[in-house]
């Protein structure tokens, strides 16, 4: 399972690299990964907030965004 993991987490890392604007440290041991979303010009909660929104999963709700 050690090898499994390994091998999504490049999966992961690898796809995100090739984002432009994004970078993404390869984790030492967990799977977990956080990209650095600074090349993008936005900060981390504007970024995923449009990121929700072009995959179409944030709905209104009454005290913001779900």
């Amino acid at each position: 399972m050690v090898e499994e993991f390994a091998a999504r987490r490049d999966l992961v890392v690898e796809g995100l690299a090739r984002i432009p604007g994004l970078r993404c440290p390869r984790p030492a041991g967990a799977f977990y990964v956080f990209p650095d979303v600074a090349g993008t010009g936005l900060d981390g909660a504007t970024f995923a907030e449009r990121l929700l929104d072009e995959a179409g999963r944030l709905r209104p709700a009454g005290d913001g965004l779900r």
